[in-house]
């Protein structure tokens, strides 16, 4: 922290702005309001911000008056402090301790100012020869001798340094003055602004009041329009639902038409000391050689593990043909021929409030069939990188682990957009893979829920276990892997 000495003449506050920045820039005060009281050698009295007045043209600063009247002598030599901020101080060192130097600045057109500063802020100092600072002083002392001064760094006579102190104390006086005439004018003046501010305050609280008044009233109009449009709205959407209940294909032929396309898919280990299965889920049959879509996390490893399907109460080891970690999605076959396709649906043709099948064999049961509603189709993947552990940690291993915005984008332009259902169908254990249908029958979306042992599928996450979730058939479509098996 820098300390900072500065004296200079009354009637310069008003004209030395550029002087002090000369003195103080780079230092910690830089502003004069903050400066004066600390740093002047003035009396508390002098105010930092004056009242505005009239300077004659013949009026200069200080400084320059004492630049046309001083003794003219040679040039000495100065020690130089280089901070490490850069600036350069140039003056005589005066004092010097283990923490801090003094120097006395010395700069013409200034008010001379001593300043302390920390030897840890300074870089490098230039220190005058011996013999410099000798001759330095020795002139110095020979000027005081004759009677000369050193002041704002010129060297004037005692008399004309006192014509400047009186001068200054003169246009003090007339500031003064100056002052008390326009004490009780400013008061009267302020006076009055208050009241003409408190009148006109007034006015505009009224105005306030009555624009508000009128927004309110527009307000009320629009909301009874509104209600009008929405009550309007809410019988429209009531006679389309209605209709739609009279359309809807009754789930007990749809149970019929799909009951031996549904299967059920177990998984247990290779290295296992017992035949009882690890895991099972639900599957759907794609094509009458036995192609089967249903969740790729039945399973840990489909290399270390055994694949069954159990058909007609048949159990046929399986094949994995394809298979995707990221979408939890897997196309498997049993060496079967015969079997009955599910029908393939378009999922971009439902929308909020479709009825639809949730068909699955859950705890083993085949034939388990619920129904419910569509809740939303907007929903993607992407959205559930943020919370599913599992899903995110499939992500990274196949993409790194770049931040969540760099992962979705590499996603993104590897699978494009892949799309969610979102439907209130009751969705039990082992449901895992089974198919989500259409009021027709048709195959709109692979439901994602819990498993057998209780963990959370890789797609959905643990918060979203009061609704289910299907990855729509239109988005597996898109795949290339799968394209070819849900033609």
């Amino acid at each position: 922290m820098y300390k900072i000495e500065l004296s200079c003449l009354v009637n310069d506050f008003n004209q030395y702005a550029d002087i002090f920045e000369q003195c103080i820039k780079s230092f910690l005060i830089y502003d004069r309001e903050s400066a004066a009281p600390q740093t002047s050698a003035v009396e508390s009295t002098v105010q930092s911000e004056e009242p505005e007045r009239q300077f004659s043209d013949t009026d200069k600063p200080i400084y320059e008056q004492i630049s046309q009247s001083s003794l003219e002598t040679e040039e000495f030599s100065h020690d130089k402090v280089y901070l490490k901020n850069k600036r350069i101080l140039a003056g005589t060192i005066v004092q010097e301790t283990n923490e801090t130097i003094r120097i006395r600045v010395e700069e013409l057109s200034s008010p001379e100012y001593f300043i302390t500063i920390p030897k840890d802020s300074i870089e490098n100092i230039e220190w005058m020869s011996e013999q410099e600072r000798q001759d330095k002083l020795q002139k110095e002392e020979e000027l005081r001798q004759k009677g000369y001064v050193k002041f704002y760094g010129h060297w004037i006579s005692k008399d004309e340094r006192n014509q400047f102190y009186l001068k200054a104390e003169e246009e003090q006086e007339e500031l003064l003055r100056y002052n008390n005439e326009n004490i009780s004018q400013s008061q009267e003046e302020i006076s009055q602004q208050i009241f003409n501010e408190q009148l006109a305050q007034k006015d505009e609280e009224i105005k306030e009041l009555l624009v508000q008044l009128r927004l309110l009233e527009e307000e009320n109009e629009k909301l009874k329009s509104e209600l009008e449009h929405q009550q309007n709205v809410t019988n429209e959407k009531l006679d389309e639902f209605l209709e739609r209940e009279r359309q809807e294909v009754p789930t007990g032929k749809v149970a019929e038409i799909t009951r031996n396309s549904i299967v059920k898919v177990m998984v247990r280990s290779k290295y296992a000391y017992s035949d009882s299965y690890q895991s099972s889920a639900s599957g759907a049959v794609l094509d009458s050689r036995g192609t089967i879509i249903t969740n790729y996390y039945i399973g840990k490893n489909p290399f270390r593990e055994e694949w069954f399907v159990e058909y007609k109460d048949e159990e046929y080891q399986t094949k994995i043909l394809e298979y995707d970690p990221i979408l939890d999605v897997a196309i498997i076959r049993i060496n079967v021929q015969g079997l009955e396709p599910i029908t393939i649906g378009d999922a971009d043709k439902i929308q909020q409030g479709d009825q639809i099948i949730n068909v699955g064999a859950p705890l083993g049961y085949r034939d388990s069939f619920t129904v419910g509603r569509v809740l939303s189709t907007s929903g993607v993947l992407t959205d559930l990188f943020d919370v599913n552990v599992r899903l995110r940690w499939n992500i990274e291993r196949t993409y790194g682990q770049p931040e969540i915005s760099i992962l979705k984008k590499k996603f993104e332009s590897d699978y494009g957009t892949v799309y969610m259902i979102q439907h209130n169908a009751i969705t039990y254990a082992q449901n895992n893979g089974g198919p989500l249908l259409n009021k027709d029958g048709a195959l709109i979306g692979i439901n994602q829920n819990t498993n057998f042992r209780g963990s959370i599928s890789a797609v959905l996450p643990a918060s979203t276990q009061g609704f289910n979730m299907a990855v729509s058939i239109n988005s597996l479509k898109k795949q290339p892997k799968f394209a070819s098996y849900l033609r």
